[in-house]
């Protein structure tokens, strides 16, 4: 998982990474839920089964990222948000609020299938 602060970064690492299952993970430090998402997004069997899987860390706290925020419509943490780049379009493909290891499976799941 990469912890990006700001647009611009966020832009580069979704650019550099779009061949695969882009996730975005927004969330706190302060948050008992969202650490656990980012210990379970972090764990190497996760890893290992869902390779296609590129986590990017938004910290909901740091100002530069209250764009990212606002623009993705975050008002729960953890939220995550499974995207795709189309062209020179960010496309949003599935999301959960709040923690959901199913639901995210699930969309992981649908995204990979769909892709093919």
């Amino acid at each position: 998982m990469i912890v990006i602060s700001g647009f611009d970064e966020l832009n580069e690492t979704i650019i550099a990474n779009q061949n695969k299952c882009i996730v975005l993970c927004f969330g706190a430090s302060s948050c008992s839920p969202c650490n656990k998402l980012k210990k379970k997004l972090e764990d190497e069997e996760t890893i290992t089964q869902y390779k296609d899987l590129f986590c990017i860390s938004i910290d909901v706290n740091d100002p530069n990222n209250q764009e990212i925020c606002d623009i993705y419509n975050v008002k729960i943490i953890p939220t995550t948000i499974i995207i795709k780049l189309d062209k020179d379009t960010t496309q949003l493909i599935n999301r959960v609020d709040g923690y959901d290891w199913t639901k995210f499976i699930i969309n992981y799941n649908d995204y990979i299938n769909n892709q093919s």
